[in-house]
């Protein structure tokens, strides 16, 4: 089989871990029979131009602007390259907006499987109607593109032998929406050994460290930032600090001297050392959040709003080390009582944990895919 993506691990953010993961599971199910293909690492030097570029050309094509943009990438060059020698009973393609290589280089003979990140048309969609009256005029023109997308990508839901899902939410979407799809829900997985094993509670005195890790280049981790930094954290004890991780933190100023900017860090037990309590304050966005899933296998503390659980099987209720919070006033009361620190003492029950543990996944995706593509 052969795992096509525009884009590697290397990428960062949600779309490289979860890519990571389902190889990871993929390789541990079948072993050598998984062949990446994958163009060279490019870092595109003004990326929002390059994007409305590809808006600009969508006008004047079939395909929509992102799958414009997948293209791009070389993907099709190194098909035409190393296709010959890769294995082609099963295409296993990432992303809708990568379909449009099941159309021009994929055996016709070859069972197809999509991993959905998220159902890219609807947020995409959203986020189009969600501007202001003085881009209507853009609004109206990316609505087009909108649907082109979503003609692309049902047709990649309707065309699919197995979608492997991130979210149980979107799977269920599709389940409903196009019955008789075969649907797998895939959470972030890891294969690393869990920090959980080696964490101690935080002293007792000091600053209480809250930790939010993220990549600042996806715009909804930077609303959420900005939102918690400007309106939670003001009126936070002196003694709380935020500490951000991750590509771009560096790059994150507010007047606040209790923000401390990380940028990358490579190795993830050191943020999970720097921290008392991670941070999932997410209000807006697609798919899942996998850093909350990461915060939760490595066993630490999490503060989170319920859309961060969303899609993960998680209900939105408070257990040892895990505290949903919703409006402001919440977020205040809570962070700023002495209950604060007696929850950073106390870390998720391994059961949270467990689920995103890459041997979980193993045998459900194998059966998975005994069912539906090895039929």
């Amino acid at each position: 089989m052969t795992f096509v993506t525009p884009f590697g691990i290397d990428q960062g953010g949600g779309a490289g871990a979860y890519t990571q993961s389902v190889i990871d599971v993929l390789r541990a199910a079948f072993g050598g029979k998984v062949a990446i293909l994958c163009p060279p690492h490019r870092v595109e030097r003004s990326p929002w131009v390059a994007r409305a570029l590809c808006v600009g050309l969508s006008a004047f094509s079939r395909s929509p602007a992102k799958a414009i943009y997948s293209k791009r990438s070389g993907l099709g060059d190194e098909a035409r390259r190393c296709l010959p020698q890769l294995h082609g009973d099963v295409t296993i393609i990432n992303g809708a907006d990568t379909y449009w290589f099941a159309d021009e280089f994929a055996d016709s003979a070859a069972r197809r499987v999509l991993v959905c990140h998220n159902i890219e048309s609807v947020f995409y969609r959203a986020l189009v109607q969600s501007r202001g009256a003085l881009e209507r005029f853009v609004v109206e023109r990316l609505l087009g593109d909108v649907e082109k997308f979503e003609r692309l990508e049902f047709r990649a839901f309707r065309e699919s032998d197995l979608i492997l899902c991130i979210s149980g939410d979107d799977a269920a979407f599709i389940r409903a929406r196009f019955e008789g799809t075969p649907v797998h829900h895939v959470p972030p997985v890891f294969g690393y050994p869990s920090f959980a094993v080696s964490w101690a509670p935080p002293a007792q005195a000091g600053p209480l460290r809250l930790g939010f890790l993220a990549k600042y280049s996806w715009w909804p981790n930077v609303e959420a930032v900005r939102w918690f930094a400007d309106v939670i954290l003001p009126h936070l004890p002196d003694d709380r600090e935020l500490h951000l991780f991750g590509c771009g933190s560096e790059r994150y100023h507010a007047p606040d001297r209790r923000v401390f900017a990380h940028g990358y860090v490579t190795d993830l037990t050191d943020i999970w050392r720097a921290s008392d309590i991670m941070l999932c304050p997410m209000r807006k966005g697609g798919g899942v959040n996998i850093k909350f899933a990461e915060a939760l296998y490595n066993g630490q503390p999490v503060c989170a709003t319920p859309m961060a659980a969303r899609g993960l099987g998680i209900e939105p209720r408070d257990v040892a080390g895990l505290r949903f919070l919703g409006e402001s006033a919440e977020w205040i009361r809570f962070l700023s009582s002495e209950q604060a620190r007696s929850f950073a003492a106390a870390r998720p029950g391994p059961e949270l944990g467990a689920k995103f543990a890459l041997s979980t996944q193993v045998e459900p995706l194998r059966a998975a895919f005994e069912r539906a593509v090895f039929r």
